[in-house]
């Protein structure tokens, strides 16, 4: 009784959950900044901000107290900033960064986000390094001037417009500046730096006028005792100033005091050895941070040491250093004549940190109380990389106010970390913003649950069935890792509840919850405490169900490069599960080996042991197993006859198929050559795509409105590959772009599809029997879509007109299955309105919902566009009624303005976006799409709208009041009917 009055509230609850708890649209967006290189503390109308400019090229503002996003705005694609500074007294931010054309692009932003004005300023020679300062001179923000190799160009602050450029040229002297100097009465703008190079090599002051930029006098040299380091260009200190920079082996300091008069104040040039203060010579390692300080400077001796070194004595001498065996982050903040500088490193444990800081004078420097350890956040990081400060006002216990220190850390995975009052305030994972790779993870399902929960229909039922009896199915305590989120994760009946794990370009891996963004576990690859490099990874599925997915990385060391290991995570918490597997060489392929039955029968019972093994194809063309056991290489024997994999060499032009042999060595397979594909000579802009193994397929059909049939040309091993070529003998017809469909096992050209006049890089997505390419269109520049379908067939032969007119010999002749039949083309091509950067076929559990094609627009939009707007079945001129009734549409070469409610990422915009990935869900009529770049976008998408789920507005209450009155009905006409049966016997 009790499990019926359970199944019965399940059945209740079940219909009123079902739509909010598993089928409610989900649509979440995350914004990323990236790595900070530059940031300024300021308070703006109350609100205590940092602003910053990132490596993604990124100009934002982020709340200190609570590391959110105030205000973010993108620069152009291919920009890399270089500068930045603030004028807070006139509310200006000024970003300098290098446009792909050389150009220097500064820019004046407002502290509300608002651009003000740009310029460029041109480069003073085709190789010239990165400028070497753009700052903020005169009253506020009353002028910019930038310093780029022997040039000078100042820029009127408030409106932009570049007042004058100086270039020092004078043979084989020429200048590079490094600091800059406004004299006291406003006349004089003072640039020093160094000139020359080799035994020629002096320190160089030059005084323009602030007005019109002219000379003042001739260029002061003063000859260097030693050639000069050409890599920095040199720095100016605070007053009293000097002009510092190194010698060519980086082991000398090389300074001059500079006076207000104008005159070099300490006469010749002074070098100083760094040898004592390193207790070895600096060498390549030592270099000028070029932190403006009064009288000092800091020298950078290697990764985990680094010096204050105070310049106003007769002889320089450290006054303070900071060494740890790891990274140190320097940070500094000016207040008038005094300075502090800090420096973090990692501490004991590796989650917290250590500082120590330093007042630093013209008069000399003190030490400052540092705070204890600080712990970070939860999280994996690595070592800080740097550090910047700021300062704020609050009041004690007592109402008295007092200046406190607040702080910006930056780690070596790129996460953002704001610190206050030796307390972590917040961290930003903006490791996500440079990301390499995105997959999707299913989480197990629950061994009590797994019987039951076949099907969604069961989902909701069981959960509240399984509540109301106290039993422990689908949910229970599960370890989440080292760095991630609490809670036990399960897969649910609708497959909704998915990790989306993240490869980023710092080589850290990051798992999201698919239901809200949130950060499930987060891992920072090293071996033996060394940072690495993740080259690649591979999602290794579980072989049943209620086994957790692992994750494989290949990574290799960064102090030495040609040291590789394979890292193996629980998918599910990020545990690594097994120490790492060294490796000799670099890994050229990967892929997990099929359990065996034996193993799986092993899990079923509750073995530990691992089920799947991998595959690795090194450099020499062996295979590497692990686990290296008896088990894994019988199972790859089994497998491997059915296992084959590709790879294409673009500078040689080749693409080679390959299988596997059996070698001389114990449990020793190696890859062999199984066909080789040679591209023509002038192929260029390759790129290259593959069916998606685990697609389902529905129907390998397509009826047609006369009711004839087509059959698909399905084929698993399907690889695209799509190249430019200029035709030689015809030049003037511009290039074309090529997409030729191989046969992955063979090698074997399936098809061969040409676009004339148009250019790549060429974009490639199949699914089914259909490739869509993206090129450029020539010379307009207009992006194309070009769709190709392959059929077996043309239609099946019309039997009833073969029974009347005469029997078709070719139609009615018997096939067999092993004969080869090259398979017949469709199709066409549209010019599109906006670029595409990647494009990708929605999935489905069962292949049954029509796909759709979404494409990641150079705009930050997700398109979603249906099949029926690219079929290459499209009529020219007016559809006959057979099309009609198929929905095909008259062709137009241009698809035009799309509807808005086909743009799936709406009002949000991914930045720099990269890749679209898609994943099939329980429900056949939802698949799960993401968009990433800079930002993450992850939504779901019905084609087909939710035909399995009841809609939002349905009227659950009705429906439960309808079930309890069935309930109540039965129960009394039962009753009823038991006494009337009664009554009959007793008469």
């Amino acid at each position: 009784m009790l499990r019926a009055i359970a199944l019965l509230l399940g059945a209740l609850l079940g219909a009123s959950a079902l739509y909010e708890d598993q089928a409610g649209e989900l649509d979440w967006y995350r914004q990323n900044v990236g790595a900070v290189l530059h940031a300024d503390f300021h308070t703006a109308q109350g609100r205590r901000l940092v602003f910053v400019s990132t490596d993604v090229g990124m100009v934002a503002a982020l709340d200190a107290t609570t590391g959110e996003t105030a205000w973010r705005q993108p620069l152009p694609a291919g920009e890399r900033i270089v500068a930045q500074a603030i004028a807070p007294g006139a509310g200006a931010l000024l970003v300098g960064s290098l446009a792909p054309d050389g150009a220097l692009m500064a820019r004046r932003w407002t502290l509300d986000g608002d651009l003000v004005w740009d310029v460029a300023v041109l480069p003073p020679a085709p190789d010239a390094p990165s400028p070497a300062a753009l700052a903020f001179v005169g009253d506020g923000a009353e002028s910019v001037v930038a310093l780029w190799g022997a040039s000078v160009t100042l820029v009127r602050g408030h409106t932009g417009e570049r007042a004058w450029a100086w270039t020092h040229e004078a043979g084989e002297v020429s200048a590079s500046w490094g600091g800059v100097h406004l004299t006291a009465d406003r006349s004089t703008l003072v640039v020093y730096g160094r000139a020359g190079a080799g035994r020629s090599s002096a320190l160089a002051r030059a005084e323009l006028a602030f007005a019109s930029g002219a000379p003042a006098s001739e260029v002061q040299l003063a000859r260097a005792p030693s050639a000069l380091d050409e890599a920095d260009a040199a720095v100016l200190t605070l007053e009293p100033r000097f002009v510092v920079t190194l010698d060519a082996a980086r082991t000398h300091l090389v300074f001059q005091a500079d006076g207000d008069d104008g005159a070099h104040g300490g006469g010749a040039v002074r070098t100083s050895t760094m040898g004592a203060w390193s207790h070895a010579s600096a060498g390549a390692h030592a270099r000028i941070l070029r932190v403006p300080l009064p009288g000092a400077v800091l020298v950078r001796l290697g990764e985990g040491h680094v010096v204050l070194v105070d310049l106003t004595t007769g002889e320089p001498h450290v006054r303070w250093e900071a060494r740890a065996a790891g990274p140190v982050a320097i940070g500094s903040l000016r207040a008038g004549a005094q300075a502090i500088v800090a420096a973090v490193y990692a501490g004991a444990p590796a989650a917290s940190l250590e500082q120590s800081t330093v007042l630093v004078t013209a008069g000399g420097a003190e030490v400052l109380p540092s705070p204890s350890a600080v712990p970070l956040t939860r999280g994996s990081y690595g070592a800080p990389s740097a550090l910047y400060l700021g300062s704020y006002s609050k009041k004690d216990g007592g109402g008295v106010v007092q200046i406190a220190q607040r702080a910006l850390l930056v780690t070596a995975d790129g996460a953002v970390h704001g610190l206050a009052d030796a307390r972590a305030l917040w961290a930003r994972e903006e490791a996500l913003a440079r990301p390499e790779q995105l997959e999707f993870l299913a989480p197990p399902r629950a061994r009590e649950t797994e019987a039951l929960a076949d099907g969604p229909q069961y989902g909701q039922l069981l959960r509240a069935a399984t509540r109301a009896l106290g039993v422990a199915g689908g949910a229970g305590a599960r370890p989440d890792g080292a760095s991630g989120g609490g809670g036990a994760l399960f897969a649910d009946s609708f497959g909704f509840r998915k990790l989306v794990v993240v490869r980023t370009a710092s080589s850290k891996v990051l798992a999201l919850r698919a239901d809200d963004g949130g950060v499930a576990w987060s891992a920072l690859p090293s071996l033996d405490g060394q940072p690495v490099e993740t080259l690649t990874m591979v999602v290794v599925p579980a072989p049943i169900t209620h086994l957790d997915t692992d994750l494989l990385l290949v990574v290799r060391t960064l102090s030495q490069p040609h040291t590789y290991a394979a890292l193996t995570y629980d998918g599910l918490t990020g545990e690594l599960r097994a120490p790492a597997h060294s490796l000799p060489s670099r890994v050229l392929w990967s892929a997990p080996v099929p359990a065996s039955d034996a193993a799986l029968a092993a899990l079923e019972a509750g073995a530990r042991a691992p089920a799947v093994g991998h595959a690795l194809v090194l450099d020499d063309f062996t295979v590497a197993l692990l686990p290296d056991t008896d088990a894994t290489a019988r199972a790859f024997e089994a497998a491997r006859t059915s296992i084959f994999f590709y790879l294409l060499d673009g500078a040689a032009g080749v693409i080679r198929g390959y299988g596997f042999a059996r070698s001389q060595k114990q449990h020793g397979f190696r890859a062999v050559v199984r066909w080789t594909y040679i591209l023509p000579a002038n192929a260029h802009d390759l790129s290259i795509a593959q069916l998606d193994s685990a697609e389902a397929v529905h129907a390998p059909v397509q009826v047609l409105g006369d009711r004839g049939v087509l059959h698909k040309h399905l084929n698993k091993n399907l690889v695209a590959l799509g190249y430019t070529q200029l035709d030689r003998a015809a030049p003037a017809a511009g290039p074309s772009v090529h997409v030729t469909v191989l046969d992955g096992v063979t090698g074997a050209a399936v098809h061969d599809f040409v676009q004339p006049r148009a250019a790549g890089p060429v974009k490639l997505a199949l699914t089914e029997n259909v490739v869509v390419a993206h090129s450029s269109a020539v010379p307009s520049g207009k992006p194309m879509l070009s769709l190709i379908e392959l059929y077996d067939n043309a239609t099946e032969p019309d039997y009833l007109a073969i029974m009347f007119s005469g029997s078709d010999a070719a139609a009615l002749r018997a096939r067999s299955s092993f004969e080869p039949r090259a398979p017949f083309a469709l199709s066409t091509s549209f010019f599109v309105s906006a670029e595409v950067e990647a494009m990708a076929f929605t999935q489905t559990a069962k292949g049954i919902t029509p796909r759709q094609l979404m494409l990641a627009l150079h705009s930050g939009q997700m398109l979603a566009l249906d099949k029926k707007l690219l079929d290459t079945r499209r009529p020219i001129g007016a559809p006959s009624t057979a099309d009609r009734e198929e929905g095909l549409m008259p062709y137009s070469p241009v698809l035009g303005p799309m509807p808005l409610q086909l743009y799936v990422t709406h009002g949000h915009r991914v930045e720099r976006a990269r890749g679209v990935r898609c994943a099939a869900t329980t429900l056949e009529s939802t698949s799960i799409v993401a968009l990433y770049g800079a930002d993450l976008f992850i939504s779901r998408q019905s084609p087909a709208k939710n035909f399995d789920m009841l809609a939002p507005d349905f009227n659950k209450g009705a429906l439960a009041l309808a079930v309890a009155a069935l309930g109540v009905g039965t129960v009394v006409t039962t009753h009823l009917r038991r006494r009337q049966e009664l009554n009959r016997l007793w008469r």
